[in-house]
């Protein structure tokens, strides 16, 4: 009789098992699933500051543009259009980032690196553990003790 309900027992636990490691993974991908729509909503706050920044920009990129070859068609003096040298790299590096490719294409050479140079991103005395923690808590305690 004892063994009966010592199966019974056995198997409600190998039930409730299996049904707390279903949760868990239930669990682990509705977090990923929320991590990962965090990251999505801060990347587009961060690209809609982007766009924000970049039509101020523009504004005054037009206002220098028409301020200089305004100067220049008076004074036929070169020099007041050589700032719209390295301003047009900037306007122009500024528009692709925010309405061009370039987003997509820094993501293709991230994961190149992940993928083929990943020890440039490695850190320094590899990966910390908990033993790691641990020292750096009882240091931290000593040196409180102190």
């Amino acid at each position: 009789m004892g063994s009966v309900v010592s199966n019974a027992m056995d198997d409600n636990l190998k039930k409730n098992q299996e049904f707390m490691l279903k949760m868990q993974k239930a669990t682990v991908e509705r977090q990923l699933n929320m991590q990962n729509l965090m990251r999505e909503k801060g990347m587009a706050m961060q690209l809609a500051a982007k766009r924000d920044m970049f039509l101020w920009f523009q504004a005054f990129f037009g206002l220098t543009v028409l301020g200089s070859l305004g100067a220049f068609m008076r004074t036929r003096n070169h020099r007041v259009i050589a700032p719209l040298i390295p301003l047009s790299f900037i306007y122009g590096y500024q528009a692709d980032l925010v309405y061009g490719n370039k987003m997509e294409r820094m993501r293709l050479d991230a994961e190149n690196i992940l993928a083929i140079h990943k020890d440039s991103v490695e850190l320094p005395l590899g990966m910390i553990t908990v033993d790691d923690i641990d020292k750096a808590v009882a240091k931290s305690k000593d040196t409180l003790a102190r």
